[in-house]
Formats: C-alpha cells, structure tokens, sequence
C-alpha cells in the first residue's frame, strides 16, 4: 500500500512539472511588435542592428520566438490594451516611481526563469505605459522607453 500511495505522489508531482508553464508567453500574443536581444548573430531575416556584443531582432508573431536562445524580450502593445488584463497575469506587481508621463510597474512572472533585484524585490518583469503605447520587458525593457 505504502508503494501504490509513493507512486501516486511521484506521478503528481511529475504531471505538475511537466505542466509547469516555461517562457510562456501565450498571454502576450496579441501585441504589436516583440523586440528580442540575442548575444549571437542569428540566421534570420529580422535581424535589425547590433549593439555591443548582442543583436536585436524584431518579430510579429511570438511563435518565432521559441528555440532561438534569447535572453531579452519587449514586447509592444497598442495604448488601447487594457493594462490590467497585462499585469493581472503577474504574480505580483508593483508600481514604481514613475519619470513624467511614464506609469512604470515592476513584477514576477511564473513563466520566466530569468529574473533581476529591483528596489530589494525578485522582479523579471517590467511594464510602462506612456501616451503612445505599452511595453513589456522581460527581465526589462532593454531599449529607452
């Protein structure tokens, strides 16, 4: 009995790793543009430019996103987006202090494994929001906002 209730546990905690959600970004997919930073050059049409030792690409579809070995992403939303339906997929967000027009929000997202201290919290999420549009940074935005 002890054997069949040890193999149930292994078998649920196997099932909840595998389900476990890994640079998942499925919840982003309906933004405009997604900018993602590489150290290597890629063979890829979308290169735009190199900065330093990384490149930048720009994709449409966050399908071409997978496999590639980025290690940065922004993604750029309309400023119709709903805000709230973005950072309600966070597991925790706060709102920074903000620079003039610019709403900037910290958070953690389950789904990235990357992650960076920010005012002494756990944050691989940050968002700004500005007249013109909204940004989503995985760890950060990595270009000016």
């Amino acid at each position: 009995m002890k054997k069949m209730i040890g193999f149930f546990v292994v078998i649920v905690l196997l099932l909840s790793l595998v389900m476990t959600k890994q640079d998942d970004f499925n919840f982003l997919s309906n933004c405009s543009k997604i900018l993602a930073v590489s150290d290597e050059k890629l063979a890829d049409e979308n290169y735009v430019l190199q900065n330093g030792k990384q490149y930048y690409y720009f994709y449409n579809d966050i399908d071409k996103l997978k496999d590639k070995g980025f290690f940065a992403y922004n993604f750029y939303f309309d400023i119709e987006t709903d805000l709230s339906q973005i950072l309600d997929c966070f597991s925790f967000v706060y709102e920074g202090e903000g620079v003039d027009d610019y709403k900037i929000y910290y958070g953690y997202y389950d789904g990235y494994r990357d992650f960076r201290y920010v005012d002494g919290k756990k944050i691989n999420v940050q968002v700004v929001k500005n007249d013109h549009e909204i940004i989503v940074g995985f760890p950060l935005i990595v270009t000016g906002y």
